[in-house]
């Protein structure tokens, strides 16, 4: 992004003609002849002609001559970054498990659904836009036991099936509609005398990855004995194959209206990003599972500093269906715009398009120029590439540099070398030929980082979406950096040269590494004892 030069003084000529006649007054009072025809306001005007052209040269240096030496260092303004955030989605009708085996999903594109704050008298509306498509499936239930786990791994022993239950459930409305179960025994979840590593396992075969699951649940209400309602001794988990370990899942707040599997109900899980399947107790399936537990590590302490009591006897379940009613997706404080045409190639070297919206925040792949024929489908023009500069590029490079700030796309240049002939610096757009920016976004800035449950308006008319909200806060939005950061910058980088030595390289090296880290500061170790001693 390009540095902006200050004016060091910024008079223009009637500026400096009304400082003059000011001055009258006070210098020659018998001057009261000041119109335009009086010979000495044309003096005036005259000087003040030749001062004006003074300053345009003052402004030239010493500051400007700084910030253009900032520049041959490569020091740019940062961008502005965008705010980012969860969305979650919630359906108007669930999507029921299905024995025959349908095939049923409803799916939210990528830069294509939008959400927004709601707009009030005094705030505009902050828009948020997904980063990754979320597609929300029936979630086939393909295992279902319970059984005790012997290490932090997959390794499992006395399995109990579910389907061991003997049948003979009998559901049935009562007066108010509600459902009420007559079974004289249900299928107790953990043992006949719960312990720690007691588990209760579900597995799905459909990929379920971000999709917020319902486990609709029929319980014996007087079966636990020993549970406390208000705070169940029971973690919810998933198996993360890229960690090999069982990780905590997430969940909307009062999502567990079975307090516990102890009374008819559901429970609402949100599965993660990128759920990978995994084989237990030889059932290849992605793994969720209910562990019993009265860990401190694992459940948090409650405000009176009491942790859960212990079972007594377990909580007993007569069936269980599992049906998703939402889902959740990545987003980000920031607008896209996808296939902007920036014009035709004139196929003179140097040649600068600019794009509608600008400032420009950092690129992510597939996010480039697109060069071809008009009507030409996007994935089949030509790609360029987008470089910092064409010191490294040739004649036959398709490479483009792209101001930030600005907007300006710079294809390259020919430069003059000594011998009198020109070198091309990266290729030229063909004369003719239509320049197309595939994507970019524009946007970001602090007033993205609104608080949990702020955005509850949606944008894009989606079918089957009820709700919408974020469940955390939005962090990470920042504005354009300022010029005089950039200074400071500068001034370090000079210092440092990428190297760290004294206690202020690492912690100025810290806080440019990322932009989460606000304040560093390096604790230097002590010397062990006996250091330096010879002998």
């Amino acid at each position: 992004m390009s540095l902006p030069s200050p004016n060091l003084d910024d008079r223009k000529f009637q500026d400096i003609v009304d400082d003059a006649k000011r001055q009258i007054g006070l210098r020659c009072p018998e001057w009261t002849e000041h119109n335009v025809s009086d010979p000495g306001v044309t003096l005036i005007e005259l000087f003040a002609w030749m001062m004006e052209g003074t300053l345009y040269r003052m402004n030239q240096v010493p500051e400007r001559t700084y910030i253009k030496f900032l520049e041959l260092l490569g020091i740019t303004l940062e961008s502005a970054m965008p705010a980012r955030t969860d969305l979650c989605f919630r359906l108007s009708r669930p999507i029921p498990d299905s024995a025959e085996g349908e095939s049923y999903q409803i799916t939210l594109r990528a830069f294509e659904t939008v959400a927004a704050t709601v707009r009030t008298e005094v705030e505009d509306a902050i828009e948020f836009v997904t980063e990754a498509d979320l597609m929300m499936v029936r979630p086939r239930m393909v295992g279902l036991f319970a059984g005790r786990a012997i290490d932090a791994g997959l390794t499992v022993a006395e399995v109990r099936p579910f389907a061991a239950i003997e049948p003979g459930t009998e559901i049935e409305l009562d007066p108010s509609g509600s459902p009420r179960t007559i079974q004289r025994a249900g299928f107790p979840i953990f043992s006949h005398v719960p312990r720690e590593g007691d588990v209760l396992y579900f597995g799905f075969d459909a990929d379920i990855s971000g999709n917020l699951i319902e486990l609709m649940t029929v319980c014996n209400r007087s079966a636990a004995v020993g549970l406390d309602e208000d705070y169940p001794a029971q973690l919810w988990e998933y198996w993360n194959m890229a960690e090999n370990r069982w990780e905590r899942l997430a969940s909307p707040a009062n999502a567990d209206t079975t307090l516990g599997f102890n009374r008819t109900g559901t429970v609402e899980l949100l599965m993660p990003r990128n759920f990978l399947p995994c084989t237990l107790n030889n059932q290849q399936a992605r793994w969720i599972r209910c562990r019993y537990t009265t860990s401190a590590q694992d459940l948090p302490e409650r405000a009176n500093g009491l942790r859960p009591s212990a079972y007594q006897k377990p909580p007993e379940v007569f069936s269980i269906t599992a049906r998703t009613v939402g889902g959740s997706a990545p987003s980000s404080n920031a607008i896209s715009v996808v296939g902007e045409v920036l014009g035709i190639s004139d196929g003179l070297p140097g040649q600068i398009c600019k794009l509608q919206h600008a400032p420009i925040l950092p690129r992510r792949p597939g996010e480039e120029i697109l060069v071809g024929e008009q009507g030409t489908p996007l994935h089949e023009m030509e790609v360029w590439t987008e470089v910092s500069d064409f010191a490294e590029s040739g004649p036959h490079d398709r490479h483009f540099t792209l101001d930030a700030f600005t907007g300006e796309v710079y294809f390259g240049p020919n430069i003059p070398q000594p011998n009198g002939a020109g070198f091309q610096y990266g290729a030229v757009p063909g004369k003719g030929l239509t320049i197309v920016m595939s994507a970019y976004r524009y946007g970001g800035g602090v007033h993205g980082n609104v608080k949990e449950h702020q955005v509850r308006v949606l944008k894009t008319s989606i079918p089957y979406i009820a709700e919408v909200w974020n469940p955390a806060p939005a962090t990470g939005g920042q504005n354009r950096e300022e010029l005089e950061r950039a200074k400071m910058r500068g001034r370090a980088a000079l210092r440092i040269r990428e190297r760290a030595v004294t206690a202020e390289d690492y912690e100025f090296l810290a806080c440019r590494a990322t932009s989460s880290v606000g304040r560093a500061h390096c604790v230097q170790p002590s010397p062990r004892h006996g250091a330096g001693k010879k002998g």
